[in-house]
């Protein structure tokens, strides 16, 4: 499993405490031994590298499918114990196949939540 941040706030002005890695060590949400090898944080507005990362995921993804064609998935995964988390199987885990009826979903429950709706966005006046 690896962990990477990006953050548009520099470490320096304080916002960070308690985010980087190193300090996610000590509340235990980071594991001690391995955090160096598999955290990153960067300092990046996340619209700039998010096209970067997705490129590269979905490059490894196709050269661990490609790979389990030709030398089978259990040698590939002996080999390269990380093409796991790649080749998971699709099922479940592909949000934009429900698109449409989470869509649909959300459209019949804010029309009928419309009046909680409504009422949640008037501001009570004072003074």
């Amino acid at each position: 499993m690896f962990d990477v941040q990006i953050v548009s706030s520099p470490v320096t002005d304080g916002s960070l405490s308690g985010c980087p890695p190193a300090e996610a060590v000590t509340w235990g949400k980071v594991d001690r031994d391995t955090y160096e090898y598999t955290t990153e944080s960067m300092q990046a507005d996340y619209s700039t590298v998010m096209p970067i990362l997705v490129k590269a995921l979905l490059d490894n993804r196709a050269k661990y499918e490609r790979w389990a064609e030709k030398m089978g998935e259990e040698a590939l995964f002996a080999k390269h114990p990380k093409a796991k988390g790649y080749l998971r199987p699709k099922a479940g885990y592909r949000l934009f196949e429900k698109r449409d009826a989470l869509n649909q979903r959300l459209l019949t429950e804010v029309a009928n939540n419309k009046e909680w709706l409504l009422e949640s966005l008037r501001y009570p006046v004072t003074g």
